[in-house]
Order: C-alpha cells, then structure tokens, then sequence
C-alpha cells in the first residue's frame, strides 16, 4: 500500500485496539490477584487444620490403646479433626456450594470425599522439650485453585501429594470430576506438648 492509500491513513478502531492491548494484561492482574487472596486464605484454614489435627493427637495418642480398634483407628480420629476445617475448601461442584453443614449432614458428599482423599496427615518430628515431650503435625493439602486463567499462572496440574496409594487413586478419580482445575499443594504444622494426663471412661466408654 501507498502512503496515501486511504486505508493507510483510516484511523478507525485504534482506540479499541488500545483498550484491549492494556485490558487484557490488567484483567490477568486482577484475576491473579484474587487467586492469591484465595490462596492466601486456603493456607490460613490448612494452618487451623493442622492445629486441630495437633490438638487432637496429644489427646488421642497419649490415650488408654484398648479404647480403639488399633493404630488405625487413633490415626483416623485425627484426621477427622483435621477435614472438619478444609470441608469448605473443596472445588465447587455445579450448583453445589460445599460447605460444613452439607458435609455433616452426608457423609458421603462430594466435598467430603474430595477432602478426605486430598488430605494428607504426617508426624514428621517428636522431641523431648524442657516441658516434655512435644509432637509436630503435618497437614498436607491438594488445593484446587479455580479462577480462570490465573491457575494456570500460580498453579499446578501436578498434585505431587505423598499419601496412601488408596487414597491417591480415589483423589484421582475425583479430580476428573473438576475438569481444567489446577492445584497447588499447601503444608502447614503445629507443634504442642504430649498430655500424660490419665483419662477415667465411664460405663457408656465416655471420657472424663
């Protein structure tokens, strides 16, 4: 084309060029920055989570052994105190918001299933301190991140969460479920004092 080519000096749609050239840039801040603020909150609820699974072990280990059905069962009590907090975390399920009370009342929902099988537990140290003996709990958690765009950014397709085989498989499957989903893998833990108190069961097996 000529430099006097009409088409050359049409200045039409420059303007909506413009705008998407610094829209689309902005837009991805934005959206990044509310993913960061979800996850930001995510690490705060994992942090709880650890501190009640952390709680309950100082109670549940130190415990009378015969009180439960072996090894399995104490672990399992901690990790229910554990997934009450990261119920509401589960990635929405269309027309499904997860929440605390819909996990209570159906055990077997999606959220909890998802939480349950994203959720790992670990003890990674027990030490003797200058009050006794404390423990470290380790929660690990497959986050899923769902803004549009930003996950891509700031998370993961890979989970990379060292659990249980079982529960990796049924994490798998569940996954599935929430197609374009990224995820991220959060950890927190939470160190407190063993209690060597003694506890005294009544005659319906309740402490006291």
């Amino acid at each position: 084309m000529r430099e006097g080519d009409p088409l050359v000096r049409d200045q039409q749609g420059v303007a909506f060029l413009e705008f998407l050239v610094a829209f689309i840039p902005i837009w991805v801040f934005f959206l990044s920055l509310v993913q960061l603020c979800m996850i930001s909150t995510a690490r705060l609820i994992v942090k709880h989570a650890a501190d009640s699974a952390a709680r309950a072990a100082v109670v549940v280990l130190p415990d009378d052994p015969s009180k439960y059905q072996g090894p399995e069962d104490m672990l399992e009590d901690i990790r229910r105190a554990a997934l009450a907090p990261l119920t509401p975390l589960a990635p929405s399920w269309p027309g499904i918001r997860p929440t605390v009370r819909r996990a209570i009342d159906s055990a077997s929902s999606l959220s909890t299933l998802y939480s349950d099988a994203a959720l790992s537990l670990s003890f990674p140290a027990v030490s003797e301190g200058a009050a006794g003996t404390e423990i470290t709990v380790r929660v690990s958690y497959a986050y899923a991140c769902q803004v549009p765009i930003a996950r891509r950014i700031l998370c993961s397709g890979s989970l990379g969460l060292s659990a249980r085989r079982a529960r990796g498989k049924e994490l798998g499957s569940l996954v599935k479920r929430f197609p374009g989903n990224q995820f991220l893998l959060l950890r927190q833990e939470t160190t407190l004092l063993l209690h060597a108190a003694a506890y005294e069961y009544g005659p319906a097996g309740e402490r006291s």
